[in-house]
This record gives C-alpha cells, sequence and structure tokens, in this order.
C-alpha cells in the first residue's frame, strides 16, 4: 500500500492509526509532564545557569549533536530513509551552522548547565542528552510514516480528519509549553523577567514582519518554506528552566533541529517564485510531512495547479 496524504479513505487506515500511535508516544512524555505541572502547586525555579566554568559539559554537548548528525547519515547508508545526498563542502557548511546555533543554545538557553546539572525526565528516567538522542531517532521513525502526507492549513483541514487532529494536538502543546515557560518566566525577579519577555516579543515580531505577504507598494513575488531544520530552533532557546517541560521542550525541539539539519541542511526559508506555477489568491500556509511549513506569499495570483 503506498502513503498518500494522510486520509483514511485514500490510505487506509492501517497508516492513519500508525501514526497516530506514534504521535501518540513521540508526545507522551509532554502530557505526563503537563499532568505533574498542572497536578502540583505551582513553584518558581530558578532560570539555568550561563556556561561559565561548564567547559566539559558545553563538549559533551557539542559532541552529542554532531554524533547524532553523523549517526542520521551512516542511518540513511543502510535503512531507505529519506536524505537529501550532500557534497563535503554542505556537510561542512550545515555542520558548522549547527555548531553555531548549537553554541547559542549552551548560552542562551543553558543547554550546558541542563548536562551539568544531570535533570532527567519525570517519565523515561533520562537525562538531557539521551532524551535528546531518543527523540532525534523516533522523530526520524515518525518522519517516515507521514513523509508522503500533506496537511493544508485552510477550509480543507475541517474536512480532513486526522489533519485537524494532529493540527489541533501539535498547537495545543506548543501553547502549552509557552504559556509554562511564560509563567515560570513571569515568577522571576525583574532583572530576568523583563529581558526574557522583551527577547520573547521582539522574536515574535521579527518574525511576524519577515513573513508578512507583503508591504504596501511592494510587490512580494516571494514565498516561504519555514523547513524544520529552522522552526524549532527559537522555541528551543526559550527552555531555560530546569523544569519537566523545559527539558521535554528543548531536547524535542533540538531533535527536530537535527533531523533536519542532517537529512536535507539548512535550507534556504524564502523563495523567488518564478518558476512556480501554481499561486493562491492571498496566501497559503501548508504543513509538510516532515511539519515544516510552508507559506506562499503571492497576492493576486491564479490558482492554477502545477502539473
Amino acid at each position: 500500500m503506498s502513503a498518500g496524504p494522510l486520509n483514511p479513505t485514500q490510505t487506509g487506515r492501517l497508516l492513519w492509526v500508525s501514526f497516530a500511535v506514534l504521535y501518540f508516544m513521540y508526545l507522551s512524555p509532554v502530557f505526563v509532564a503537563f499532568f505533574v505541572e498542572l497536578s502540583s502547586e505551582f513553584k518558581a525555579v530558578k532560570p539555568l545557569a550561563s556556561v561559565t566554568g561548564l567547559h566539559v559539559p558545553m563538549a559533551y554537548w557539542l559532541a552529542t549533536i554532531v554524533a547524532l548528525y553523523i549517526l542520521l547519515r551512516l542511518l540513511g547508508k543502510f535503512v531507505p530513509i529519506k536524505m537529501h545526498k550532500k557534497s563535503l563542502a554542505k556537510h561542512k557548511e550545515d555542520i558548522l551552522q549547527m555548531l553555531y546555533f548549537g553554541t547559542a543554545q549552551a548560552v542562551i538557553s543553558g543547554a550546558a548547565a541542563r548536562v551539568a546539572s544531570g535533570q532527567v525526565n519525570y517519565m523515561t528516567g533520562l537525562s538531557f542528552l539521551p532524551l535528546l538522542s531518543v527523540f532525534t531517532l523516533y522523530y526520524t521513525l515518525l518522519f517516515e510514516v507521514v513523509r508522503d502526507c500533506k496537511f493544508t492549513l485552510s477550509s480543507d483541514l475541517v474536512s480532513n480528519l486526522p489533519a485537524l487532529i494532529t493540527f489541533i494536538v501539535s498547537f495545543a502543546v506548543i501553547v502549552g509549553v509557552v504559556i509554562s515557560h511564560l509563567l515560570q518566566a513571569w515568577a522571576q525577579p525583574s532583572d530576568f523577567r523583563e529581558p526574557y519577555f522583551w527577547w520573547s516579543g521582539i522574536t515574535v515580531f521579527i518574525h511576524a514582519v519577515l513573513f508578512l505577504p507583503g508591504f504596501p507598494g511592494i510587490r512580494d513575488r516571494s514565498y516561504l518554506h519555514l523547513h524544520h531544520w529552522y522552526w524549532p530552533l527559537p522555541l528551543a532557546h526559550f527552555a531555560v528552566f530546569p523544569t519537566d517541560i523545559s527539558l521535554i521542550a528543548q531536547a524535542l525541539f533540538t531533535g527536530i533541529h537535527i533531523h533536519g539539519i542532517a537529512c536535507f541542511g539548512a535550507e534556504t526559508l524564502f523563495y523567488d517564485d518564478l518558476l512556480r506555477a501554481r499561486r493562491p489568491s492571498l496566501f497559503e500556509w501548508t504543513m509538510k510531512p516532515d511539519f515544516s511549513l510552508e507559506v506562499e506569499t503571492s497576492v493576486n495570483m491564479s490558482k492554477e495547479k502545477r502539473r
């Protein structure tokens, strides 16, 4: 049975059930963390420390993300998982960018401090780096199950129950993670709380402006594909607390990023539409098989299908 759009009438119930089970298992640590946090009294915790004096944990952290990159590439030689062929130059470029973002995480979100703390996940009993490895490999499996589906965030979503459920669950998880972190940040002293909220607001503002379909007087014929090597990164950088939800969020989002950059590379986000034949009337968000998002920003274009 070939895999097509994730719709029981087209691909059969087996594909949908398999995806649903795997996706629930993938998010189960998040659900457990939410349950534990909601069932217990709220307690403010200090954010993770900076990298001062954490040279060895930082080395472990950077070595782990590079090792996962190499592992996924080697896995692709023996298992038919989807990935792009890369030249040596492209490998070097992607690893360099991954190390740059990894260093930023170690400094900004305290990834090195999380490694040094030995914090373990409530459900699995795994510390940060093993949990990151599990999430990365599990996402690779999940990606293969749903890589042929295409979820379009439009009116068609209402008639596609599996896609609708997936979108609602994914959106609810992200919102829950964000709320948990904002509550923790609000409970901190002003010298941390104010920069954290300013940082959050500026990040949202910058992305919102760049992702707009255009500006008055400017004809924007580009479109955005928010690849999954990129979109988890801003979220992972805000996971700065030694809570179970923050631990899971940083491991989960970083795992998605590693899969994207290892299998496909740090691909460009904005594309010219000179070669595109399909144009929406305004703009369209499309959830791709890897849960990346594609946004076509051309305005007043025809809806001719690309053949």
